[in-house]
C-alpha cells in the first residue's frame, strides 16, 4: 500500500513528462503552497491565538508552580508518612547542627570575622539545648531553614552557603531523631522521603535554569529556552526538556506546543518550515509534539513531508516571487495535486482537512 510519505515523490515522478506551460505550473504550485500554509495553521489541538509570549508565560507559571507549592506538597506528604512511626515525645540533641555551627564560627574567626552569623544565630538556641528537640521540632526547624534558602533576594551568597551546610546538618539530626523515636520502620520511611526530597530539589535546581533563580526571566526567554532545548545543535538539552515537560500540566503544555507550532508556521513558506522543523531532534519532536503517529506529530510530519519536497525541488524561493519556472515542472504540479488530494479526501493526515 502506498504511504503518504512516498506519495508526493511517486506523483512527481509520474508527471514529470507531462507537457504543460510554465504559467499553469506556476499557479498550481503556488496554490499548493498556499493551501499547505492554510493546513499548517489548522493543526488539531493547536490554539492559533497562542504566540511566543503567551506560550512562554504558560510555561513559566507552570514551572514556578511545580518548583513551589506542587513539589512542596508531594515532599510534605512523604515526610508526613514518617509521623505514624515516631513517638512524638522523644527528644534528640542536635549534635550535628552544633558541630556545624562551631565549624562555621571557627572559620570566621580565622578570617577575623564575627564568630556568630545570621544563619548560625537562627539555630543557636536549638543546637545548645541539652535535651534537644522532638522529631516534629527538628523537622519544622529544617523546613524553616529550607525556606530561608529559597529567599535568595534577602540573603547574601555567604549566608546561602551557610544555610545549605546547616540544612545538611539538620538532616543528619532529623535522621537520628527518627531512629531514636521511630525505630527501623520509621527510619525506612524517612529514607524514602529524604530520597524523594533530594530528587525534587535536583529538579528544582534544573528548572530554575529555565525561569531564573527567582523566577524572573521574561516569558520570551522561557519560550526560546524550551524551543532550543529540543534542537539538535547549540542549546540542546533533552534531559532538561524532559524534566520541564514532566513538570508542566497537560493544558499548559498545549499552550507551549501551540506557541512552538505557530512560530514554525508563521509567514509560512515550505523552505522556512522544512528548515526550522529539521533543526529539531527526533527526541525533541517526541517531547514537544508527541510520539510518531500521534495526531499532532503526524500532522507536523505530513506537512514537513510535502514542504521538504518543495524545498528539494528548489522552487519555493522562485514561487514566492512568482517567477516563471519550467525546470522540474512535473514535480511541482505533482506536489500541488498531492496537497489538493489530501485536502479534499478523507486521508489519515487530518491536518489537511480544512473544512
Amino acid at each position: 500500500m502506498t504511504s503518504e510519505a512516498t506519495l508526493p515523490k511517486q506523483i512527481a515522478a509520474s508527471l514529470e513528462a507531462i507537457p504543460v506551460t510554465g504559467g499553469v505550473i506556476q499557479r498550481g504550485a503556488k496554490e499548493g503552497i498556499e493551501q499547505l500554509g492554510e493546513a499548517a495553521g489548522k493543526i488539531p489541538s493547536v490554539s492559533p491565538m497562542v504566540e511566543r509570549y503567551e506560550a512562554g508565560e504558560a510555561a513559566k507559571e507552570a514551572l514556578k508552580g511545580w518548583a513551589g507549592t506542587r513539589s512542596e506538597n508531594v515532599v510534605s506528604k512523604a515526610y508526613d508518612a514518617v509521623d505514624k512511626h515516631v513517638n512524638p515525645t522523644i527528644t534528640t540533641p542536635l549534635s550535628s547542627t552544633a558541630n556545624m555551627i562551631q565549624a562555621i564560627g571557627a572559620r570566621n574567626l580565622q578570617a577575623a570575622l564575627p564568630e556568630e552569623t545570621a544563619a548560625t544565630k537562627l539555630l543557636m538556641d536549638a543546637a545548645t539545648n541539652p535535651q534537644g528537640l522532638t522529631y516534629e521540632g527538628i523537622k519544622f526547624l529544617r523546613t524553616h531553614v529550607g525556606q530561608k534558602m529559597k529567599d535568595a533576594l534577602h540573603t547574601t551568597g555567604t549566608e546561602q552557603a551557610e544555610l545549605k551546610r546547616l540544612y545538611g546538618a539538620l538532616t543528619d539530626d532529623l535522621k537520628q531523631s527518627v531512629q531514636n523515636a521511630g525505630g527501623a520502620k520509621g527510619l525506612a520511611a524517612f529514607e524514602r522521603a529524604n530520597d524523594l526530597n533530594n530528587r525534587v530539589q535536583a529538579r528544582r535546581d534544573q528548572l530554575y535554569k529555565i525561569v531564573g533563580a527567582t523566577g524572573d526571566k521574561p516569558p520570551e526567554f522561557v519560550f526560546d529556552k524550551l524551543y532550543k532545548m529540543g534542537m539538535d545543535k547549540a542549546g540542546a538539552n533533552i534531559n532538561l526538556l524532559t524534566e520541564a515537560r514532566k513538570s508542566i500540566k497537560p493544558d499548559a503544555w498545549e499552550d507551549v506546543r501551540s506557541g512552538i507550532i505557530n512560530n514554525l508556521v508563521k509567514d509560512f513558506s515550505p523552505d522556512k518550515f522544512a528548515t526550522s522543523y529539521g533543526k529539531l531532534s527526533e527526541r525533541g519532536k517526541d517531547i514537544i509534539f508527541g510520539p510518531t503517529g500521534s495526531s499532532v506529530r503526524q500532522a507536523m510530519d505530513d506537512i514537513n513531508t510535502v514542504a521538504s519536497k518543495y524545498k528539494e525541488a528548489g522552487k519555493s524561493r522562485n514561487l514566492s516571487k512568482t517567477a516563471p519556472v519550467l525546470l522540474g515542472a512535473g514535480a511541482l504540479l505533482g506536489l500541488a495535486i498531492f496537497v489538493r488530494c489530501c485536502i479534499f479526501t478523507q486521508s489519515r493526515c487530518n491536518v489537511f482537512r480544512l473544512s
